[in-house]
């Protein structure tokens, strides 16, 4: 199950045909959202600072 599966390294598991974006924001870590049209990653963490990913 991926749903609620924090990554507790804040990277995004990208396993080709599955994605986990659960990248433990609720315990401090990144909030993540995904494109999953063009696979572009949004984070955001507590303190305001971001990163994306392509």
């Amino acid at each position: 199950m991926v749903g609620h599966t924090p990554q507790l390294s804040g990277e995004v598991l990208d396993l080709g045909s599955l994605v986990c974006i659960d990248t433990n924001c609720a315990r401090g870590g990144w909030l993540t959202a995904l494109d999953t049209t063009m696979g572009r990653v949004w984070q955001a963490d507590r303190a305001g600072r971001l990163r994306t990913r392509q």
